[in-house]
């Protein structure tokens, strides 16, 4: 599979080469003017979505894991790690149909302002209806890729998703890690008079971070690594670093859909890639399986250096 994204991504540094691809904009064949291929928009993406993803789900999947571990709270602990492998078997497409309810019912009455963006009223916030919206304003955030229903998206409601699916992904590794630490450990903190509180916050979690690490690894990749999440919620075609970096409202479309975008056809339906955009593609895959290596990596260097710290 490397071989392959190597082979098929060095026509890309000649067309159209690199200085195009490290550009801060992104046109597709739609677009009028030049095509353009910078992937500087489409990594900030990524980067976004991982970051909100990845906090969204860590304390979540981390509570559950302690709830399921160490406060076995009778059938409590029994629902969650019951509900952890029924949330574990469900299908990313489900996750994405709910942008809908999500959408309807969370980001457009909070972040919007109305209950119904199609239909806001710029007097509402004393904008003149002629100069509504603003012309230094990017509103490309107003829409599914296809509009099939008018409704808003974005980077944020990505993230959301992303980290529900992550969470079954995370809170099992993180009990494992919690479970195997020594019960010595344990009891002889509570031997000393510590209470189950301090225990498990400078005993416990401590000595289970090296799995804790890695569950986080494994949940930066499966985040990275979705595409069909964000295909549907947030798009294939980032057009612009967002401005600011961190604006986690706008619509920013991640490396995955991108490059599947435009391996796939999703913006001419035509199935097959040809010339630039084929290469480029590909050229995208291979950025994101060096972004995981190096997460592979530098997590493994990490664990092998908590275990030395920790080591009993």
């Amino acid at each position: 599979m490397a071989a392959m994204l190597v082979v098929n991504s060095l026509p890309a540094l000649d067309n159209p080469g690199l200085d195009q691809l490290t550009r801060g904009e992104f046109a597709s064949q739609f677009s009028t003017g030049e095509r353009i291929f910078g992937l500087l928009p489409t990594i900030s993406g990524t980067v976004l979505l991982t970051v909100v993803a990845v906090a969204l789900a860590l304390p979540v999947a981390l509570a559950m894991a302690i709830v399921a571990t160490e406060f076995t709270l009778g059938p409590v602990g029994r629902v969650m790690r019951a509900l952890l492998g029924v949330l574990g078997g469900i299908p990313p497409i489900v996750y994405a149909l709910l942008a809908v309810v999500l959408v309807e019912q969370f980001m457009i009455p909070k972040f919007a302002g109305d209950m119904t963006f199609a239909t806001f009223d710029p007097a509402k916030i004393g904008a003149s209806t002629e100069t509504w919206p603003p012309s230094d304003v990017p509103f490309n955030a107003g829409a599914y890729p296809w509009d099939p229903t008018g409704l808003n998206n974005s980077t944020l409601l990505g993230g959301i998703l992303v980290a529900m699916l992550i969470v079954p992904f995370m809170a099992p590794l993180m009990a494992d890690a919690i479970r195997n630490v020594p019960n010595s450990a344990r009891e002889a903190s509570l031997a000393v008079g510590a209470n189950r509180w301090f225990t498990l916050r400078h005993i416990t979690l401590p000595l289970a971070l090296p799995g804790i690490v890695a569950a986080v690894a494994l949940g930066i990749l499966k985040a990275m690594g979705d595409a069909l999440i964000v295909i549907f919620v947030i798009g294939w075609e980032a057009n612009g670093v967002p401005n600011p970096f961190f604006d986690v409202l706008e619509r920013t479309a991640p490396i995955t859909s991108t490059s599947a975008g435009l391996l796939g056809g999703f913006q001419g339906n035509s199935g097959v890639c040809t010339g630039a955009s084929c290469h480029v593609g590909y050229f995208g895959a291979l950025l994101l399986l060096i972004a995981a290596v190096v997460i592979v990596l530098v997590s493994t260097v990490l664990q092998a250096r908590l275990r030395k710290r920790t080591a009993l």
